[in-house]
């Protein structure tokens, strides 16, 4: 086997592990999430002119989008502070940049 398609072939096996993936910020488990909206503890709706909104971690928050919702559990990253809400809708049920501001715990 040429080093060029061994090194290619190992690149790829060690990038598709579950490994990597849990370490990586950009899965949305360490985001948190989804959840059945019965469980929210509060709806927030997102209109147009919505740019930004502030949950709690732990938090299970219900989003209103159009006629339409999705529930999400705030249980990711204890480090995270804020996020995209696009990284976490459904595709294409938030047309714009909206940032989630992530309430931490107080340090005891």
């Amino acid at each position: 086997m040429n080093k060029k398609l061994l090194c290619a072939t190992s690149l790829l096996i060690a990038l598709s592990s579950p490994a990597f993936a849990a370490n990586n910020d950009s899965t949305t488990t360490s985001l948190g999430e989804a959840a059945t909206p019965s469980t929210s503890t509060r709806t927030i709706p997102i209109k147009a002119d919505t740019n930004w909104v502030e949950v709690k971690n732990g938090e299970v928050v219900n989003f209103a989008v159009n006629n339409r919702t999705f529930a999400w559990h705030f249980n990711g990253s204890d480090t995270l502070s804020e996020i995209d809400l696009n990284k976490i809708a459904p595709n294409g049920m938030v047309n714009h940049p909206v940032r989630v501001y992530i309430e931490r715990p107080a340090a005891d």
